[in-house]
């Protein structure tokens, strides 16, 4: 891949089986207002996005779906601005990774503390692997 910054839709976490994985054999942490729950394997498939994210957002804290999609939009803008910090060390190590960001913040956060704890959730996560 290249250093683009892209989301596509191989980078999107989706499948019933990939999602079950995620939440019930992940660690997680709480960085608010993030929960970031992540599964790492080695490196099989030299197709496929060295990461695979889902982002949601509870319709419990947020009724509106507009609120709830423009929460998500803003996640989405801000691992994909940033997303190659986690890129370099998984291709380095040669792993792969499914990361899941739940918004667990009971308010519409500013575009800069979100990129600002996605950035802190990223690096983070580098340093557990």
């Amino acid at each position: 891949m290249s250093s683009r910054h892209t989301f596509s839709k191989e980078e999107r976490l989706s499948g019933k089986k990939k999602i079950d994985e995620l939440f019930s054999s992940g660690s997680s942490f709480y960085l608010q207002p993030f929960k970031v729950i992540t599964v790492t394997s080695t490196s099989a498939d030299e197709k496929s996005a060295p990461a695979q994210v889902l982002i949601t957002v509870s319709s419990k804290n947020f009724p509106r779906a507009v609120d709830r999609n423009r929460i998500k939009r803003l996640m989405r803008e801000a691992y994909r601005l940033n997303k190659q910090l986690l890129y370099d060390e998984l291709k380095k190590q040669q792993k792969t990774m499914l990361l899941g960001l739940v918004y667990t913040s009971k308010k519409i956060e500013p575009f800069s503390l979100i990129q600002e704890k996605v950035i802190a959730s990223l690096q983070k996560v580098i340093l557990q692997l």
